[in-house]
């Protein structure tokens, strides 16, 4: 297999591929149809502006990835960022101490096949699942427990066989089939020889395990995770984002090509929240909740509202806090870039989500910090409070130091 250096895009940012021919650019485009959004826009001559997905490609053996533009002014830390992001919100199972080898890879692609293999690995050699499966099978000999209707339909004029139900212990159950299924998969497409050699162990182990090719996500519906298998849940998780992406029909469609998609609105909220949940005793929360959806727009219970997050104080005050990936300016621009929509919707949370007579009505729009950093307010005649702020996050979040800078920084916002 040829290797292709991948090719590194930023969110938002135009940009002309010249190693992209007319195939590529038809199963890129075939990638927007199955994930029905537009992750890239394509344009003429080969220009694609990324959209706001983390997303990492292989398209006919070329490596597209698309990397947070929040994190470009310190180049070293794009890759240990998001990985210590995805990291903090649990969407991907990494030590703190393995992110610092991790991001040298330089390639997201292959930084995934190495957390994937190497928790497998790990499992496979500390309990390798075996089960008891349920057989049914026309036996030359009486175990178990005769099925009368199919042993006289099979075997009516064969006194030597009993069609018969019976448990066998067997390593062929599903979750091997599916985890041996990836790692087979995932071993033909990996450039990467230490990767190769874990998922070549993990196949070593899984020997005996049928070559079963799965067509649907459906299939592991019936797969159960319980006190005996929970370990494997996790790099369960990993193997179907691996195996299928998001989309039931991703595999079977594209075969060869391969997408693990984030998206940062998401991701931005979610570290947000998780960030501030873990160091709560800073700000002197009672409590924190995060995607509520206590109330509606309209007394019917007509259109759901779901603030990103709610913080009640021991002073009983509450602030809610609205994250936004998206870019605004400085005070030289129209309302700082501000949508008006998003502005519109903070002053629902503010008529829902606090009591009439309560003086202090706060709602902070929450933006990462691209160039310049923004910080107003707007006052409304119902006393609601909008506060416009930005946060940066463009520095080395694996540095304890520069979390406690990030504290600093939240405690200024959410402390009022």
């Amino acid at each position: 297999m040829k290797y292709w250096k991948p090719i590194i895009l930023k969110e938002y940012e135009p940009t002309k591929l010249w190693v992209l021919n007319p195939k590529d650019i038809f199963e890129i485009d075939k990638i927007n149809n199955l994930a029905k959004t537009e992750i890239f826009e394509i344009k003429a001559n080969n220009i694609i502006k990324a959209k706001q997905y983390v997303w990492i490609v292989k398209v006919n053996n070329k490596n597209i990835q698309v990397l947070p533009k929040i994190f470009w002014e310190n180049n070293d830390s794009i890759i240990k960022n998001l990985l210590y992001m995805l990291s903090y919100t649990k969407k991907l199972k990494i030590k703190e101490s393995d992110i610092a080898h991790l991001w040298q890879i330089q390639d997201l692609f292959e930084i995934f096949i190495y957390i994937f293999a190497k928790e497998l690995l790990e499992l496979l050699r500390k309990d390798f699942k075996k089960n008891y499966n349920l057989i049914e099978e026309n036996s030359s000999f009486l175990k178990g427990k005769l099925l009368f209707s199919q042993h006289i339909k099979n075997n009516l004029f064969n006194k030597s066989k009993f069609f018969v139900e019976y448990e066998k212990m067997d390593e062929n159950i599903l979750l091997n089939i599916f985890l041996n299924s990836v790692c087979n998969k995932l071993i033909k497409i990996t450039n990467s020889k230490s990767n190769f050699k874990l998922l070549s162990k993990c196949v070593f182990i899984l020997k005996d395990i049928d070559t079963k090719i799965f067509k649907s996500v459906n299939q592991l519906n019936n797969l159960k995770f319980n006190k005996q298998n929970k370990e494997y849940k996790e790099v369960f998780w990993l193997a179907k984002l691996l195996y299928f992406w998001n989309s039931p029909d991703f595999s079977s469609n594209l075969e060869d090509n391969f997408s693990i998609l984030f998206d940062m609105n998401v991701l931005f909220e979610e570290f947000i929240a998780e960030f501030i949940k873990k160091n709560e005793n800073e700000f002197w929360i009672k409590s924190i909740t995060s995607q509520s959806t206590s109330k509606y727009v309209f007394n019917n219970n007509k259109f759901l509202l779901k603030p990103d997050i709610i913080l009640d104080f021991e002073s009983n005050t509450r602030l809610i806090i609205d994250t936004k990936y998206k870019k605004i300016c400085n005070e030289s621009s129209i309302n700082y870039w501000v949508s008006s929509n998003d502005i519109y919707q903070m002053f629902v949370y503010g008529m829902r989500y606090f009591e009439v007579t309560q003086n202090e009505k706060n709602i902070v729009l929450l933006y990462p910090l691209y160039e310049q950093a923004v910080n107003t307010i707007y006052n409304s005649e119902e006393n609601i409070k909008i506060y416009i702020k930005t946060i940066n996050l463009n520095f080395d979040l694996s540095i304890k130091e520069w979390r406690n800078n990030l504290i600093d920084e939240l405690k200024e916002i959410i402390i009022k």
